[in-house]
C-alpha cells in the first residue's frame, strides 16, 4: 500500500517534543488560506511511496528521533494507508506519533477507519488553520481554534510548551525547506 507524499523530512526539532521525522502528506480539499503549507495541497502533485518503503526510512533513523509527525495536506484523505503505517509503527517501534489534521475531532470521531487510526496516535493537533486567529503556542497549534488531544499517555501538555515553532534547512541541492508551526517573518 501506498502513500502519496509531499516530503519526508528525517530529523526537526520544530514539529513536537524531541527530535522527530516528518511526514508531510500530498492532498488537501480544504485550502485554508494562509497555510504554511500549499504546496501540500494538489491531488495530482508529490509522490508515492509505499509503507513498507517509508518504515524501512523510518527504522534507518534509529534512536535518533523520539517520534513522528504527520502532517499536510491531510493525512486522514490517506486514511486507509495512514493506517498501515501507524499500525507498523506502533507494533515495531518505541515511536510517538502526532498527527496535525484540519478536520475537526468530532468528525474523525464518527469515521471507523480515522478512529482506527486515532487509537495508534498518541497526540493530534485538529481543526482548520485560521490566519486571523492568534497561534495558541503553549499547546502546538498555528492557529488558536485548532485544538490539542493527548490520546495515549506518551505525553502531558506541559510538554508542548517552549517548544521550537520553526526551522530552515538547505539542502545539499539549494533547496530551502521551512518547518514547524508556520511563515517565518520576511520569508515566502
Amino acid at each position: 500500500m501506498d502513500l502519496k507524499l509531499n516530503y519526508f523530512l528525517k530529523r526537526s526539532s520544530a514539529n513536537g517534543p524531541g527530535i522527530r521525522a516528518v511526514i508531510w502528506t500530498q492532498g488537501c480539499l480544504q485550502n485554508c488560506p494562509g497555510c504554511c503549507n500549499p504546496q501540500t495541497h494538489p491531488m495530482h502533485q508529490g509522490y508515492r511511496m509505499s509503507v513498507t518503503k517509508l518504515m524501512q526510512e523510518i527504522m534507518r533513523l534509529g534512536s535518533d528521533i523520539e517520534g513522528i509527525t504527520i502532517s499536510g495536506g491531510e493525512p486522514f484523505l490517506q486514511a486507509e494507508a495512514l493506517n498501515c503505517l501507524l499500525l507498523e509503527i506502533k507494533q515495531t517501534t518505541l515511536l510517538s506519533v502526532l498527527i496535525f489534521s484540519g478536520y475537526e475531532k468530532t468528525l474523525l470521531d464518527t469515521v471507523p477507519l480515522y478512529r482506527a487510526c486515532l487509537k495508534n496516535t498518541d497526540v493530534l493537533i485538529s481543526g482548520p488553520y485560521q490566519k486571523d486567529v492568534q497561534p495558541d503556542y503553549n499547546q502546538f497549534c498555528a492557529s488558536g481554534n485548532q485544538k490539542l488531544f493527548l490520546l495515549s499517555s506518551r505525553y502531558q501538555k506541559e510538554d508542548f510548551n517552549n517548544l521550537m515553532t520553526n526551522e530552515i534547512f538547505i539542502q545539499e541541492n539549494g533547496t530551502i525547506i521551512m518547518s514547524g508551526l508556520g511563515r517565518i517573518e520576511g520569508i515566502q
